[in-house]
């Protein structure tokens, strides 16, 4: 294999294009994918709690494209394994496009309806409702997830009883 040692350090520097260059096509897809994607979501909720799966996001990609260079050198062998496998997406289907209108809820929560508060509610209610308006909604939808999680288990363990 000729991939200059220079070039594989800095394409790593950039999220998925070290994989991009050491022709892992559907890792480094992924991996933009997740970084870029977090940055996007991240702007649309304001911040928050995605912002920490950032740096993460960013290390993971620079060590392991470092790595899968090495591994290449070393061995000569070279498989693409996707970091999330896409058979998550359509074995688990109903979660995902759960989680989708739950974000896009709440990115039209953060930037259309807070408007419609403002115009609606006195001050002090809109401010309330723009502050903590999405934390509350997003808390309700973890919780209602979780419980339907803890449903779903003892539903499947009773079964399995039977």
């Amino acid at each position: 294999m000729r991939t200059p040692k220079k070039w594989v350090y800095f394409f790593a520097l950039m999220p998925g294009a070290g994989h991009f260059y050491l022709e892992y096509m559907t890792r480094g897809l992924q991996l933009m994918l997740l970084f870029f994607g977090t940055i996007f979501v991240s702007a649309q909720l304001y911040g928050g709690f995605l912002l920490i799966f950032i740096p993460v996001i960013y290390f993971y990609s620079y060590f392991d494209a470092i790595k899968q260079y090495h591994w290449i050198k070393d061995t000569g062998y070279r498989e693409d394994r996707p970091i999330i496998p896409w058979e998550i997406i359509t074995v688990h289907r109903r979660w995902v496009g759960w989680a989708l209108i739950g974000f896009a809820f709440l990115i039209g929560f953060n930037t259309f309806f807070t408007d419609f508060i403002y115009m609606i509610f006195p001050y002090q209610i809109s401010d309330f409702l723009f502050n903590y308006g999405s934390k509350l909604l997003a808390i309700l939808i973890i919780v209602v997830v979780g419980i339907a999680l803890i449903r779903s288990e003892r539903d499947e363990k009773e079964s399995w009883h039977e």
